[in-house]
């Protein structure tokens, strides 16, 4: 039998017996982070750096398996706040809506935000259509 599916991906049994256990590995941190993700003992940023994949991944994963999401509105907000601050489009009427408390928890976590931080395009699958 290995020695067929071998065939069929045109690999030595030894190569195939690695990709196996590569994409086996790769599906159990995945499931281990989402359940993570799940219990709510880690973000999804974190559960992303756990399974070892982007962020974008991680969420269409959580997705496909219709794990809900772990943020309330406020939170949202604030990551939003910090967001604009960072990036020094800040409206400061929509910042002050926010409590001191959520953009300080929220600033310790992302970091300074006189830091610019690396703006990273999403995959063609997440874009809109023009």
């Amino acid at each position: 039998m290995l020695g067929d599916v071998a065939g069929y991906y045109a690999l030595s049994r030894p190569r195939l017996v690695q990709k196996l256990l590569r994409e086996g590995m790769r599906a159990a941190r995945l499931d281990h982070a989402a359940g993570l993700y799940d219990r709510r003992e880690v973000t999804l940023e974190r559960a992303a750096e756990v399974a070892g994949v982007s962020i974008y991944e991680m969420m269409a994963y959580v997705r496909e398996r219709d794990i809900p999401a772990q943020c309330r509105a406020s939170d949202i907000r604030a990551d939003a706040a910090v967001m604009l601050m960072r990036s020094g489009r800040a409206d400061m009427g929509a910042v002050a809506l926010i409590s001191r408390r959520q953009i300080h928890s929220n600033l310790l976590h992302f970091g300074s935000i006189f830091e610019p931080m690396p703006v990273k395009k999403c995959p063609k699958s997440y874009q809109t259509a023009a």
